[in-house]
């Protein structure tokens, strides 16, 4: 199952994606930045996930999407 990163504002894709890998444990997207490309002269912001394990992250998920 492959969970797809978007934007919360304008709800278009990051171009990420994360493959579940079944370890509810493990910390997903370390030391990844990422911003917008579509709003980001709108809403400047840069975007990083620390320290959330896998089952946190599959909370926030919305079908097989998460609004960063």
């Amino acid at each position: 199952m492959q969970i797809t990163l978007h934007c919360k504002y304008c709800r278009k894709s990051l171009h990420v994606g994360y493959i579940v890998t079944g370890n509810k444990d493990e910390k997903v997207l370390q030391g990844l930045t990422m911003t917008c490309p579509v709003c980001h002269n709108k809403h400047p912001r840069a975007m990083s996930l620390h320290n959330i394990t896998e089952g946190e992250f599959l909370k926030q998920t919305v079908g097989s999407k998460v609004f960063v």
